[in-house]
């Protein structure tokens, strides 16, 4: 089956963070048990981390959503549910996922709630985008200036900013942070923009423009790491919740 524009260029950008996630919980985690993706949607992210070893829970507030991560994963369990208050017993899963979700919540109350469900032993991730981002700051404007609307589900409540990033270090023992996506934003903002403008048609990166401006990311923030809070998403990979939680 063909994939969709959007899809298209949401598997290319999305790909690094799910990669350096499953790596995490392979790595720290050792890749089995269960697993609960906060904010799941329709599961099209959670397909992806699909596991012989893992068993999938996700939970949303839009009940359409869940309704297609039912038919598109019937091997989770997923239900309607707010991430600032999870329906589950303490220290529940191994796992615990929220892709780009924190946005368009209390970030601390899904944080301290993410750290109760998660075992001692447990591994975490948390995909947001920064709110520093020069090419999202220019959407952001351009979207309140032209009184766009968000979908249903999707209203930012505060994208990440770069002091808030202390704030997981007072729920996990153990925290890191791998900030992607400095000039490769640029081939999926610029078309986007283009397209609510003027209305033409979202068109899909080109594989290769964008394995070029990634490869030039990688050595631009291992070179200058300062340039990380210029970055369009970050990937916070968290283990152990805090003993005080």
């Amino acid at each position: 089956m063909k994939r969709s524009t959007s899809k298209a260029s949401f598997d290319l950008f999305a790909a690094p963070a799910i990669e350096i996630t499953v790596q995490h919980f392979r790595d720290f985690g050792k890749g089995y048990g269960l697993l609960l993706d906060v904010g799941c949607g329709d599961a099209y992210t959670t397909s992806k981390l699909r596991s012989p070893t893992v068993r999938i829970t996700g939970i949303d507030a839009n009940e359409t959503a869940i309704r297609v991560a039912r038919t598109r994963l019937p091997s989770g369990d997923f239900l309607v549910a707010e991430a600032e208050s999870l329906p589950f017993p303490d220290r529940t899963f191994d796992h615990v996922l929220a892709f780009s979700v924190l946005q368009y919540t209390m970030r601390s109350r899904v944080l301290s709630e993410c750290a109760r469900v998660l075992k001692s032993d447990g591994t975490a991730a948390f995909v947001e985008n920064l709110a520093s981002s020069p090419l999202a700051r220019i959407y952001r404007v351009i979207h309140r200036a032209m009184r766009w609307s968000y979908p249903p589900y999707q209203h930012p409540i505060s994208h990440l900013k770069w002091e808030d990033l202390s704030l997981y270090r007072e729920f996990f023992d153990h925290v890191r942070y791998t900030p992607i996506h400095l000039f490769t934003p640029v081939l999926l903002a610029v078309p986007v923009i283009k397209g609510r403008l003027f209305g033409t048609k979202l068109q899909s990166p080109r594989p290769e423009y964008y394995r070029v401006l990634s490869k030039f990311d990688e050595h631009c923030l291992r070179w200058l790491p300062s340039l990380g809070r210029w970055c369009w998403m970050m990937v916070i990979l968290a283990a152990c919740p805090s003993k005080s939680n």
